[in-house]
């Protein structure tokens, strides 16, 4: 498995953002914009590579915000 598809617990995307247990709850059952998790036993993870697309797509939307506040 490469780097890119590699899988990151649910604890550690929570220490990494800094979000609660309770907000990645909600985030994960209902927001559309969340990165897809996979279930395996009763462990939550995410694929590294979802995460990274995740990103990129809220920073762009960030940058579209503050160029249309700009102008």
């Amino acid at each position: 498995m490469d780097a890119d598809s590699s899988l990151i617990p649910r604890a550690e995307l929570l220490k990494k953002f800094q979000i609660s247990d309770a907000s990645e709850r909600r985030r994960r059952s209902g927001a559309a914009d969340w990165p897809p998790h996979v279930l395996i036993g009763k462990k939550i993870y995410y694929r590294r590579s979802q995460i990274d697309a995740w990103l990129r797509r809220r920073e762009a939307e960030s940058v579209m915000r503050c160029a249309e506040a700009e102008s």
